[in-house]
């Protein structure tokens, strides 16, 4: 196909090789032992620790663990098969088994027939903005109990002064 004079697949291609997204691009059937990973780009590599040929022909359940949430693999899977997309984060692993926090919007692929051929999906590693929100809100639970507590003292001393 050729849009404005250019390659479309060629500049697609180009487009996934840049992006700082990881994308994944699997086979529909989600069913075991699917879906099976058919295209990663670069960033997916960098973020994973996995080359492509080591994931092609796998399927994504490879990057799940011990602290993966069946609940959020349950939602992913839902959304998928009655919307044709999901948001959402859940932990994975990378090869050198550390855990990370990655955060998914994955969309379903059409054919001409409208039946979903593969899904895609962009990813992110959030681990540190979710630390950093996780670190904000104890930080906020703290002071909220330092004003309680700094309170309940000025009360006391007043109640003493009087």
């Amino acid at each position: 196909m050729r849009v404005g004079g250019k390659n479309v697949p060629g500049l697609c291609e180009a487009a996934l090789t840049a992006i700082t997204e990881a994308v994944v691009i699997t086979e529909a059937v989600l069913t075991r032992p699917g879906p099976t990973i058919v295209y990663v780009n670069p960033a997916f590599e960098a973020m994973t620790g996995y080359a492509a040929d080591e994931v092609i022909g796998r399927t994504p359940r490879m990057l799940q663990g011990r602290a993966t949430d069946r609940d959020v693999l349950d939602r992913l899977r839902e959304g998928l098969e009655q919307h044709g997309y999901f948001h959402g984060e859940a932990i994975n692993y990378r090869k050198d088994g550390t855990p990370y926090v990655v955060e998914w919007v994955i969309s379903a692929i059409r054919g001409e027939d409208d039946d979903v051929t593969h899904w895609v999906a962009a990813q992110r590693d959030i681990t540190v903005h979710r630390a950093s929100a996780d670190h904000q809100r104890a930080l906020y639970a703290d002071v909220v109990q330092q004003i309680r507590s700094t309170t309940s003292k000025l009360r006391d001393l007043v109640e003493r002064a009087r």
